[in-house]
């Protein structure tokens, strides 16, 4: 119980048994009836709102905490793991090179992660619920300029994997062995025809560089 439910508790209480609070310190003040029922209605609605708010706040907590869901036919799932338990399964699929995260609610998802980093930038931030436009709905929380920041860094890195990628391509391409293949020599070319598909394969090279 927070500091704020604690004292609308107090003066709840004041107001039910003391008949107002001026009465528990002997003054001769009197609250009208039509005030006390009035404070403590509203006293009453706030302590409710804060009830609905923990109950809602725990349902939502052990549909997170639900690691399976229940299929016609199947035994029905096993309690939701504590928050101790879950730490140490995510812990634990790290040493096996697996990431874990939220799928859809109340469902875990695990995945290789060399296979993870594989897809496309929009892919990653779509199933890690990291998309700008997400993080742009929770200004709210100061969290929100983290969660932004990362889907640019992930975005970046991607683009430069990719990058690199089609890079190391062009050179595989244009490396010796591959351009001697191309030239398409055979056993049968005379060593001056040999020499000469080999220079123009390399004046190619250069030129693509250049």
């Amino acid at each position: 119980m927070d500091t704020a439910e604690r004292l609308l508790r107090e003066a709840r209480d004041c107001l039910t048994h003391s008949g107002g609070c001026s009465a528990r310190y002997g003054k001769r003040e009197e609250f009208c009836d039509c005030n006390v029922r009035s404070l403590r209605q509203r006293i009453d609605a706030r302590l409710s709102s804060i009830e609905a708010k923990e109950s809602a706040a725990g349902q939502v907590i052990d549909g997170l905490n639900q690691t399976t869901s229940t299929v016609p036919g199947s035994e029905p799932a096993p309690p939701a793991p504590t928050v101790p338990k879950l730490r140490d399964k995510i812990l634990a699929e790290r040493e096996k090179g697996n990431i874990v995260f939220w799928g859809l609610p109340g469902e875990l998802n695990g995945v290789k992660l060399d296979d993870f980093v594989e897809q496309p930038a929009e892919r990653i931030l779509y199933d890690l619920n990291r998309l700008e436009e997400i993080s742009l709905t929770f200004l709210g929380d100061a969290k929100w300029v983290n969660d932004f920041a990362v889907a640019l860094t992930i975005r970046k890195l991607v683009e430069q994997r990719d990058a690199a990628r089609s890079l190391l391509a062009q050179r595989e391409e244009l490396s010796p062995s591959n351009l001697v293949n191309k030239a398409s020599i055979n056993a049968s070319d005379m060593p001056h025809i040999v020499v000469k598909k080999l220079q123009a394969a390399f004046i190619t090279a250069e030129s693509r560089w250049n």
